[in-house]
């Protein structure tokens, strides 16, 4: 025991041994909580083969001529998709936050959950203000989010139906 790795870094030095010592066991506890963290991930996405899908969704935003308006013309086209595709299920879940379910996941429901909650959710009237947002950001005076499905025929994608969240 004496020749381990372990204990020449207690020998040499303690700082480092406690600083080894604090990563081992918080990556114990994130793989134990389901969290994939750097330097290691949990490889669960790999362990069943994927589902052929019927339908697949996307979010769109229309302006105010009902004319569809390309996101990837804009700066940042990621972050418009992430926001859209976040608000859509903030709508989907009756305006309950998403991150709701991850912060009590993780937290419970502690004193340290209701602060998370409070400075990390979004409620109604956050949604509500989404399109005042879309204004100011993308100048689009009148926005229309909607919610597309589509199958794949022939080829070729084909709209089956479309709901307006906003």
């Amino acid at each position: 025991m004496k020749n381990s790795y372990f204990s020449k870094v207690w020998q040499t030095n303690k700082l480092l041994f406690g600083a080894l010592s604090l990563f081992i066991i918080g990556q114990f506890f994130f793989t134990y909580k389901g969290v994939e963290t750097l330097p290691f991930f949990n490889y669960g996405m790999y362990s069943a083969p994927i589902q052929q899908q019927k339908t697949y969704t996307a979010i769109s935003l229309y302006n105010e001529t009902d004319t569809y308006v390309n996101l990837y013309t804009t700066k940042a086209p990621r972050f418009w998709q992430y926001q859209l595709a976040y608000y859509s299920s903030f709508v989907k879940n009756n305006y309950q936050d998403p991150t709701l379910v991850t912060i009590y996941q993780r937290f419970g429901k502690s004193t340290l959950s209701a602060h998370l909650t409070k400075h990390l959710c979004n409620d109604k009237s956050s949604g509500l203000h989404l399109s005042e947002f879309l204004i100011q950001k993308i100048k689009i005076k009148e926005s229309k989010i909607c919610r597309e499905n589509f199958e794949w025929v022939k080829s070729n994608f084909k709209k089956v139906n479309s709901i307006q969240l906003n």
